[in-house]
């Protein structure tokens, strides 16, 4: 399966704000271990955190198998610096 593609090195926007009931940190659902989980109302929203690696295949292959909408955040400095 292919990898999902950045946009860009950099990319900004403006989105509508997420509100969450609840929040988990590194708690386990379904086989994967998100960074954070998000919960409002009955929707789970994965966020990821990428430091020194982004996502691996088999990690985002379960997460698309699950339909949880999910966004990575690079915090790479090195990478974004040069």
């Amino acid at each position: 399966m292919p990898r999902a593609k950045a946009v860009s090195t950099w990319s900004a926007w403006r989105a509508p704000a997420q509100h969450f009931d609840h929040i988990q940190l590194e708690q386990p659902i379904d086989g994967i271990i998100p960074n954070i989980l998000g919960q409002a109302g009955n929707q789970k929203r994965l966020i990821e955190i990428a430091v020194t690696h982004p996502v691996g295949d088999d990690k985002l292959l379960t997460i698309i198998k699950l339909g949880f909408p999910a966004i990575e955040i690079s915090l790479d400095l090195e990478k974004h610096t040069g």
